[in-house]
């Protein structure tokens, strides 16, 4: 039996874009909803959007967090995250252009 796109679309938008929780509600393997994705502009808009809303929310969630002053893993993750530009990083990142030539050597020699 095939699963209109309708179908398809209203699982997406329940299970918020989380593609193994749609396919289980319909009753088929998530390569049949990957197959239907890739064939129709219009589940994958509905795919896209309900994974956007759904970050949206989180980072709702994530900014009350930050703003509660007792809870300082929350704020330290979004100085790492968000604030990156600033300086807030875990480790250096440094970006390379043009050619770098590395030279190995051995212990032996």
């Amino acid at each position: 039996m095939a699963i209109s796109q309708k179908a398809i679309i209203t699982a997406v938008r329940k299970h918020r874009g989380n593609i193994t929780a749609v396919a289980k509600s319909l009753g088929v393997s998530r390569g049949a909803i990957h197959n239907r994705i890739n064939k129709s502009d219009s589940i994958k808009k509905a795919v896209q959007e309900a994974r956007d809303a759904f970050d949206d929310e989180v980072e709702s969630i994530h900014y009350d967090a930050v703003l509660k002053e007792e809870n300082h893993v929350e704020r330290i993750f979004h100085m790492k995250t968000r604030m990156r530009h600033r300086g807030y990083v875990e480790k250096q990142e440094v970006e390379q252009s043009g050619r770098t030539e590395i030279i190995i050597k051995h212990a032996d020699d």
